[in-house]
């Protein structure tokens, strides 16, 4: 003979057993992608360097470009990679296709180098100067490959970490 109690456990069992037989909720790591090669990883990089709709988005702040960016080159290197420096490189190459730099100069700001307090308030200084020249600012609207340049030196030394004096 069945009791009431038996049957409220066997459907309470039974309840059990069907939600461990479901399928699981996917837990944050089943939904990432899977890790590529390290050389399929290479390769990605590579296609996503000659893309201007990707790069566009990158340079321009797209977190989701961001993340996929540093996510293959981790997947492409073998050691702990730096994210900024990852970044810093891209961001070095777009700069590079419009200013004419010294080598010293891209290796400072691959570094992320510091200026002196001086340096910066200088650059600073030229900034303004140039910007208030009107025939420099045509030159530059214009595409002018050395006000670019210029430009892009100054702006680079004033976003670069300041360092103490005498340091």
């Amino acid at each position: 003979m069945t009791t009431e109690a038996q049957t409220t456990d066997e459907a309470a069992f039974a309840a059990i057993g069907a939600a461990l037989a479901a399928p699981a909720t996917p837990g944050a790591t089943d939904l990432l992608p899977e890790p590529l090669a390290p050389e399929a990883a290479t390769a990605r990089i590579a296609e996503l360097k000659k893309d201007p709709a990707f790069l566009e988005r990158y340079l321009g702040g797209e977190v989701a470009a961001r993340d996929e960016f540093t996510r293959l080159h981790s997947q492409a290197s073998k050691a702990p990679i730096n994210p900024d420096a990852v970044h810093r490189s891209l961001q070095i190459g777009a700069l590079q296709k419009h200013a004419d730099l010294p080598p010293a100069a891209w290796a400072q700001v691959a570094a992320n180098g510091p200026v002196y307090q001086g340096e910066r308030d200088f650059a600073l200084q030229e900034k303004q100067r140039c910007f208030k020249d009107k025939a420099w600012v045509a030159k530059w609207l214009d595409g002018d490959r050395a006000a670019v340049s210029h430009l892009t030196r100054l702006s680079l030394i004033i976003a670069s970490p300041v360092k103490p004096e005498g340091a």
